[in-house]
């Protein structure tokens, strides 16, 4: 496959365009497409009901009942994305593509069919996640050790360090995947200044240690774009402490 060789999903992501969108059309419109099997099999998997989940994956008539507990289990998933706007909900279904994608093996199974099954499990397994994180386990900060002293120095020579080299230094009990802290409902200063997509490659670069080059294969970016969209964030924050709008930084990257 093209993507494992190159990290390039753009082809990928053009040809499964439509499988993609059903599952965005679901998860921003509520819409249940109950002539499309590949929907039905992802709702079952959260109706408990025996009866009405075999009911529900068979494609012929669905009783009045079936689709009331179809479109009930769509509200309590979209609850889930609530935090998101629609660009985001796309992005974090690209995501998980882009990860199916990756992880595929040929094996006598076609790619479509690996995936068909596959994405809608593990958009099952993620949805279960998020469901049971209730709250971040820790912050995303930065800060500089000079203002452990500032009152001792003048403020010409804190600003001369400030205006140092920065780096990032994030807390290692942050939950990274919390879709509340990507789109800024609990990130704290300055990071909720920036945009989602600037916290996600801030997090995954100064966190988990990942390069431009790696980041841009979960987004399905060129390198160079990551590396921009990084630079011009730090930007962001450097510009934040030198207008006194930050009282704590401490950049750092191994």
């Amino acid at each position: 496959m093209q993507y494992q060789r190159t990290g390039d999903g753009t082809q990928l992501l053009k040809k499964y365009a439509n499988f993609i969108q059903k599952y965005y059309q679901l998860l921003t419109t509520g819409d249940v497409n109950f002539q499309n099997y590949d929907i039905r099999m992802f709702l079952s998997y959260f109706i408990p009901d025996p009866a009405l989940r075999k009911e529900l994956r068979r494609g012929k008539y669905h009783s009045k009942r079936c689709k009331k507990e179809a479109k009930a289990v769509v509200e309590k998933i979209r609850q889930v994305f609530s935090e998101l706007n629609k660009e985001e909900i796309l992005h974090e279904l690209i995501i998980l593509f882009l990860k199916c994608a990756k992880k595929y093996k040929q094996k006598g199974t076609t790619f479509s069919k690996y995936l068909y099954k596959t994405y809608r499990n593990n958009l099952k397994e993620k949805i279960l996640e998020l469901r049971k994180q209730n709250k971040p386990k820790g912050t995303i900060y930065y800060f500089d050790p000079v203002y452990r002293n500032q009152k001792q120095e003048s403020e010409d020579q804190l600003i001369k360090k400030i205006d140092a080299p920065f780096h990032i230094e994030l807390d290692e009990d942050l939950a990274l995947n919390h879709p509340l802290w990507l789109t800024g409902y609990y990130a704290t200063n300055p990071f909720r200044q920036l945009t989602r997509e600037e916290r996600l490659i801030l997090a995954k670069y100064y966190y988990e240690k990942c390069t431009d080059k790696e980041i841009g294969r979960l987004l399905g970016r060129n390198p160079k774009s990551i590396h921009r969209i990084r630079k011009k964030s730090i930007a962001k924050l450097e510009n934040m402490a030198k207008r006194g709008e930050i009282k704590w930084i401490r950049w750092q990257r191994e």
